[in-house]
Formats: C-alpha cells, sequence, structure tokens
C-alpha cells in the first residue's frame, strides 16, 4: 500500500489500561515544519544546560494533529453522571472543548499519539540475511 502524501485523516487504534478498551483516535499527517518545530521544542540548549521538554513538545504537536476520535470512546462527567463526548460536531454528543479536555484529563493519550507521529513514524527493516532491505 502506498503511503499518501497530506493525508487528512488516519486513524490509530489503542488500548487504553485506565478504561480497559479500545480507542481510536484520528489524526492528520504533521507537516515538515512541524516536525521541526516539535524536535526543537523536545531538546533545547539554554547556555551550557540541554533542556529536556519532551512532554511539553508532545502534548503541544499531539493536540495539533489529532482531529478527532471514536464517539463514545471519552465520556465526560457532569453532574455526577457520565455523558459520551464525541469531537464530531454532526454527533449529539458534540463537545465544544474536546480538545481541552483531552490536555486535561487525557495527556497521555495526546502524548502517545505524538510518539507514533513524530518519534517512530517508520522503521528501518531487514531482509530475512539480516541486512537492511534494500542492500
Amino acid at each position: 500500500m502506498a503511503r499518501t502524501l497530506n493525508a487528512g485523516h488516519n486513524e490509530l487504534k489503542l488500548w487504553d489500561n485506565i478504561s480497559n478498551s479500545e480507542l481510536i483516535i484520528y489524526y492528520r499527517d504533521p507537516t515538515t515544519k512541524e516536525r521541526q518545530d516539535y524536535q526543537n521544542m523536545a531538546v533545547q540548549r539554554k547556555r551550557n544546560k540541554v533542556v529536556f521538554r519532551q512532554v511539553e513538545a508532545k502534548v503541544k504537536y499531539g493536540l495539533a494533529v489529532i482531529t478527532g476520535f471514536r464517539d463514545g470512546d471519552f465520556v465526560r462527567n457532569v453532574d455526577g453522571q457520565d455523558r459520551p463526548m464525541a469531537s464530531e460536531p454532526a454527533s449529539d454528543n458534540y463537545h465544544e472543548q474536546w480538545k481541552e479536555e483531552l490536555e486535561r484529563f487525557a495527556a497521555d493519550i495526546v502524548m502517545i499519539v505524538a510518539s507514533h507521529v513524530f518519534d517512530a513514524p517508520t522503521e528501518i527493516t531487514e531482509s530475512d540475511s539480516g541486512d537492511v532491505a534494500g542492500n
């Protein structure tokens, strides 16, 4: 299968140990500039010190590429009642501040999406002989 450039709708299936369920998160491909900015934010040099800001970079850029999630994969507690939350405006469960809710209460999900998209989008495969594929 070919890689679609500028894909606006990818999905990532995750197993959430907190809810003990599968979640589906939708995301878009980041731009090259976003990839550069993510890396620049994650590790910075301040005078003679190296400052690691991976958590901040993952939250900021994870939220930037996440476009939504499967309806009902998240619920919010409203007046003691769990109510399904949706990211899609056409849904009856739509919650306009869904990104803010993810940032505040599910940053772990945001960070794992960022790790998937920015830290490990590809991997080098080996042939049966142990050589890198193509060599």
